[in-house]
Parts: structure tokens; C-alpha cells; sequence
């Protein structure tokens, strides 16, 4: 996230019945990589949603790279998605 008038990345961590938001960044973050850990706790199925919204500068990225999950965090089969994300 770098750039005068990036915008904002919000994540989100969904489940049937909640949504929260995990992380908002807003701005220029510099010109750099930046490692972010998000501790995440559901006993509920969830998913995370990364979400980027352009700021009043449309020629400035946000890049998300090598995102992973903790061993315990299991791929599950049930969880339906909605017709109408965010």
C-alpha cells in the first residue's frame, strides 16, 4: 500500500451469523513489505475477506502475498457463501 491517496484494506473475519473486522489499514503504508499476523478465534465455521477500496489516487496498488493459515485452522465442506458479498 503505497501512494498518495491509496485508499483502505479492511479484512474480515465472516461466519453465518457475524461479521468483523480483523484489520484496517488506510493510507500510504510505504514503499516496502510488511508482514502482518492476525490472530483468528471461531468455534464456528468463518471465512476472511480481504476487501480494497480505492482511494481518490486509482493508479496506486494494494498487494496481498503469501497469506497462510495455521496448521489447526481445517478446510471445512459446510460453510455456504453468500449470493451477495459485501
Amino acid at each position: 500500500m503505497s501512494g498518495d491517496g491509496i485508499g483502505t484494506l479492511n479484512v474480515y473475519l465472516s461466519t453465518k451469523s457475524n461479521s468483523s473486522l480483523l484489520l484496517r489499514l488506510t493510507g500510504n503504508q510505504g514503499n516496502y513489505w510488511r508482514r502482518q499476523e492476525l490472530p483468528i478465534s471461531s468455534v464456528d465455521n468463518f471465512r476472511i475477506m480481504f476487501e480494497g477500496k480505492v482511494g481518490r489516487n486509482t493508479k496506486v496498488h494494494i498487494s496481498l502475498d503469501d497469506i497462510t493459515f495455521s496448521s489447526g485452522c481445517i478446510l471445512s465442506s459446510t460453510f455456504q457463501t453468500d449470493a451477495d458479498p459485501r
